[in-house]
């Protein structure tokens, strides 16, 4: 027999962060670098050049700082699409072409497939720099590879559009501050519209799956499950287990923030299911993570507990430090129920100096608050008053 430990609603209430996890804790950078190599000299090393050749894909890996360039000769009116899958680092791509220009920048997901397409306006050696968002990013693998050989069509220039404006949208997400939030759901509102003039219902989904984010932001639970469906059923249609995965998890976090925990932990064990089977080892873990904040939800404690702990050691493995703090959370407020001062203690001291490494602020606003719960629960007041009004003071 299961035992379950009855939580008050307080409890419940101030473990929402958990529940909502791919949307309250997203990373939230709002500066990053482009930092050089130093050489002997005292001068900027020249950066090592890789060629883009069709059909030849790269593994690299890049860490915050650095930065991998890339050349490819194209002639004018040329198309070029690269894909760039972010295995274990979140990449922005920017393009600069022959005169120096910044042509665009590309930065649509946190994980997963990032697709950039390029019309040659002039003939001539067009480059590409990927860099970690995150200036301090631990080092992490990305591949790279590259379709090209046609003429560009009207069709291209729409697609360039709707990459750039999905883009726009994701940046402003990522700074997560209530006007960052409205910008970002208007570009993703303009994404969908130039993803589906082109019939691309991948880029359709992804830009859905980003106003569902901004609805879920600011608690518009019933608007974000319907956009999580309709992305839902574009990924189903299209076959894609990868954003199936990721649709049904947010999905799930949504019927969990509902109340409806049997309804949530059912999605969870499916988003989990496929995110093991096309090997999303960051979705699974987050996934984990996510069990874990429903089973202490419904005061299974050991349970979730369990769940803890895998996402943790998943989480390290893929290098997320923005999701590693929500496992950290979870596991200090099990031992605090627990009565297990010490241990929560620890806990709560690395997730809040892991999100204040990482500029988290959602992370860290929410340590904080776990925090003064710590402190309340022993009875330390003047801890607690300390800690709470600082959480406050990011909102």
């Amino acid at each position: 027999m299961v035992k379950k430990t009855k939580l008050s609603a307080g409890w419940v209430g101030l473990y929402n962060g958990i529940a909502f996890l791919n949307f309250l804790l997203l990373p939230c950078f709002n500066n990053f670098a482009w930092a050089q190599q130093p050489a002997d000299s005292g001068k900027a090393a020249a950066p090592e050049i890789h060629l883009l050749e069709p059909s030849k894909p790269m593994e690299r890996e890049l860490q915050g700082g650095e930065i991998n360039t890339y050349e490819i000769s194209l002639a004018a009116n040329q198309y070029l699409q690269v894909h760039a899958d972010q295995h274990s680092v979140d990449v922005i791509v920017t393009v600069i072409a022959p005169d120096g220009n910044q042509l665009s920048e590309i930065y649509t997901r946190f994980y997963g497939l990032e697709q950039i397409s390029i019309v040659a306006k002039v003939a001539g050696i067009y480059r590409l720099h990927a860099r970690a968002f995150a200036k301090d990013a631990p080092r992490g693998g990305y591949g790279l590879w590259i379709e090209t050989g046609r003429n560009a069509t009207p069709e291209d220039n729409d697609r360039m559009a709707a990459e750039n404006v999905t883009s726009q949208g994701k940046q402003f997400l990522a700074k997560g501050l209530a006007e960052d939030i409205r910008r970002a759901r208007e570009k993703y509102e303009q994404a969908v519209l130039l993803w589906h003039k082109i019939g691309d219902r991948y880029g359709e989904a992804l830009a859905i799956n980003g106003i569902s984010f901004t609805c879920m932001w600011v608690g518009e639970l019933r608007k974000a499950k319907t956009h999580c469906e309709q992305a839902l059923a574009l990924y189903r249609a299209l076959g894609n287990r990868f954003g199936e995965g990721e649709v049904l998890h947010n999905l799930a976090a949504i019927y969990s923030a509902f109340g409806d925990k049997k309804r949530a932990i059912e999605l969870y064990e499916q988003a989990l299911s496929l995110r093991r089977a096309v090997r999303d080892r960051q979705g699974e873990g987050l996934t984990l993570s996510n069990f874990g904040g429903a089973y202490f939800s419904l005061g299974e404690l050991q349970k979730a507990k369990n769940y803890f702990e895998q996402a943790l050691t998943l989480l390290r493995e893929v290098n997320d430090r923005a999701g590693e703090a929500i496992p950290l959370n979870g596991l200090a407020k099990v031992y605090m129920i627990w009565g297990q001062e010490k241990q929560a203690l620890e806990h709560l001291t690395q997730a809040l100096t892991l999100s204040q490494t990482i500029n988290n602020r959602r992370a860290e606003v929410y340590t904080l608050l776990n925090l003064g719960q710590h402190y309340a629960l022993k009875a330390d007041k003047q801890k607690a008053r300390i800690l709470w009004p600082s959480a406050s003071s990011f909102s």
